[in-house]
């Protein structure tokens, strides 16, 4: 007891720091005074006036829901130019395979006529373009495609008279492959066909346009 005296003299006399609440200090007391009924040691007594009551709390919240949107994804790549050359067999056929025609037989005296005959032409040029373009979409509802010219006459570079009328085919809708992240694209073809009864000379052609248009439904 005298230990318990002394501890409990030691307490109460050092200056006080802080301010206890009133509910903290009954509660503290009340602890006190069981531990003395108890014949509790100055350490438990220690440890019972500085120890603060701990009230342990748990709250759950309810489901939360979370939604993410992914924005659609449309993406073209094409060319700038489509610079095509046309061969002798695609202007003549077999006879102009080789690029130089000759045509030679019979014999003249010095004044005997020379029947010439023109190699038939073609008065067309077909040509695909593969790939022409490539489409990369997320969209669950894929993509139409459409070629479209929106200018059809090319110009002889040298004589104006000279031209040709192009017209185009090709664009289909189409349904996107799986993978947000590393999509594969789409390769699309045109095919374009050049009418050229109107094209009397050779040289450069120029001033046809075509455009490209992808669409999301």
């Amino acid at each position: 007891m005298e230990s318990i005296s002394s501890s409990l003299k030691n307490l109460f006399s050092a200056p006080a720091v802080t301010s206890t609440p009133a509910h903290v200090a009954r509660k503290k007391t009340w602890k006190l005074f069981s531990c003395l009924a108890l014949g509790a040691t100055p350490a438990v007594l220690a440890s019972t006036l500085f120890s603060s009551p701990v009230l342990a709390q748990t709250v759950t919240s309810g489901p939360i829901n979370v939604r993410v949107q992914v924005p659609k994804l449309l993406q073209l790549t094409t060319f700038s130019t489509i610079d095509l050359t046309f061969t002798a067999s695609q202007l003549f056929g077999a006879s102009g395979a080789s690029g130089g025609l000759l045509v030679q037989g019979g014999t003249t005296t010095g004044s005997t006529a020379l029947t010439t005959t023109s190699p038939a032409s073609s008065t067309s040029v077909v040509v695909p373009i593969s790939p022409l373009y490539t489409i990369v979409t997320n969209s669950q509802s894929g993509a139409n495609m459409t070629v479209t010219v929106t200018t059809p006459t090319l110009t002889n570079t040298v004589n104006s008279l000279d031209t040709m009328t192009m017209t185009v085919t090709g664009g289909t809708a189409f349904t996107p492959r799986a993978g947000i992240g590393n999509i594969p694209p789409y390769t699309g073809t045109a095919t374009l066909t050049f009418d050229l009864t109107n094209a009397k000379s050779d040289g450069s052609y120029t001033g046809g346009l075509i455009t490209i248009t992808a669409t999301n439904p």
